[in-house]
Order: structure tokens, then C-alpha cells, then sequence
């Protein structure tokens, strides 16, 4: 039986080489099928004509002015074709290349679970408390740039609020996950790195938010 097709998502902000990294540790993946879209919300061109000709393989939208986060990650989500989407941002990506298989196979077998929180971490091996460990268990929240959902779940849940501030849509679309009676689990077989270089950003490419003031400042890691 075939695979049920899996959309990678990207948001794109000026970061041209560690967006490479994400869309290279996607096409290195053991599973498929897989589609790989890019929502280029710079201020310029620039990404989406370098993807244009470095990767004609990848669908790619470029938007006519930055928007904020949770509307393009809705715009992701409305355009992917496949049964389950996976999160990225344009400084993340995945560490290694058999887990995803795995994230499908939990998915299709537990039907009562909408959205894998996956295990994050950063460049110099320090991983996020709260998404670490060995066990898969149930959580409340997620990361997303380390997140993978069932796409018909999204659109049941009402998808992200979309003037609700950057960096509270998670909590929002969680609580809609368990308003249609569906759980999150923490699923650590599927590491993410997520670098958060600023290079480029002076502000937030969400919302005009500067650097750092966010709720997950309290998830820092241990240094």
C-alpha cells in the first residue's frame, strides 16, 4: 500500500544558506512521497529567484509584502496537497533522515492524535526541556518549526488565528486540537535543529516584533 504523501513546509526571510540546509535535510529524507513548499516572505525577491533555479523541484510562492507569521503559515497549509504538513522556518531543520517514516506510521495507527511535537534543539547540541527525552508522551503545546500535524485536523481546528500576536498562535491552534477531541503527543524520534541565527533580521519577520521578546524566552536553553 502507499504511503500517504507528507508536505514540508518553509517560511523564507532573507536567510539564503541555512534555508538550503532545511530544504537539503528534507530531500535527504529515507521517506516518500514528500512535497516541499516555500512561502518567501522577504522584503525582496532575492530567495524566490535563487529557488527558482537552485531547486525547480521545490513549489515556492513569493508574497508581495512581508505578512505575519500566522497568515503565512495558514497560506502553507491551504496550498499543500499533502495528508500530513510538517513546520519549518527558514533556520531549521531535520538532524537526521529516518524518523519521519516513523512519525507516519504513529500517525496512521493512532488516529486520536492530531499534531507531533518533535524533539528540539539548536546547533551546539543544548536541547529544549520541554522537547526532550527518549518517550513518547502526551503534551500541550508545540514548537513550530518542530511540528508536524494532520492536515485535516488543522482545518478542523480553524487553522492559525491570524491577528492573534506572533508567537501565541501555537497555544491557540493546541486548544483547537483538543476542542475537536484530538490529543498532541511529544514525539522524539524526529530531531529538529533550529539554529536562530538573526542574520538579516533586525525585527521579527512576523510581526515587527524585535529579537527576543517572546513567550518562549522562558524556554531557553540550559546553558
Amino acid at each position: 500500500m502507499s504511503q500517504p504523501l507528507v508536505s514540508i513546509t518553509f517560511v523564507a526571510w532573507m536567510r539564503q544558506e541555512l534555508l538550503q540546509k532545511g530544504i537539503e535535510s528534507a530531500l535527504a529524507l529515507s521517506y516518500r512521497p514528500i512535497e516541499i513548499l516555500v512561502v518567501d516572505n522577504s522584503p525582496s525577491a532575492d530567495i524566490y529567484d535563487w529557488l527558482e533555479k537552485a531547486y525547480p523541484m521545490v513549489k515556492s510562492l513569493k508574497t508581495f509584502k512581508p505578512l505575519p507569521l500566522p497568515m503565512v503559515r495558514n497560506l502553507l497549509v491551504a496550498s499543500a496537497r499533502g495528508k500530513y504538513v510538517v513546520f519549518h522556518d527558514d533556520d531549521s531543520r531535520f538532524a537526521e533522515t529516518m524518523g519521519l517514516t516513523e512519525a507516519v506510521n504513529y500517525f496512521e495507527h493512532n488516529p486520536d492524535v492530531a499534531c507531533l511535537a518533535f524533539r528540539q534543539g539548536n546547533e551546539r547540541g543544548e536541547w529544549n526541556p520541554l522537547f526532550n527525552g527518549s518517550e513518547i508522551s502526551a503534551t500541550y503545546i508545540y514548537i513550530a518549526c518542530a511540528v508536524m500535524f494532520r492536515r485535516g485536523d488543522y482545518l478542523r481546528a480553524g487553522g492559525y488565528f491570524e491577528r492573534f500576536p506572533l508567537y501565541g498562535e501555537e497555544m491557540i491552534l493546541s486548544l483547537g486540537f483538543f476542542g475537536i477531541g484530538k490529543k498532541i503527543h511529544y514525539f522524539p524520534k524526529v530531531p529538529i535543529i533550529h539554529e536562530q541565527v538573526a542574520v538579516g533580521r533586525d525585527v521579527d519577520a512576523g510581526e515587527a516584533i524585535p529579537l527576543g521578546r517572546h513567550c518562549y524566552d522562558a524556554w531557553s536553553y540550559a546553558s
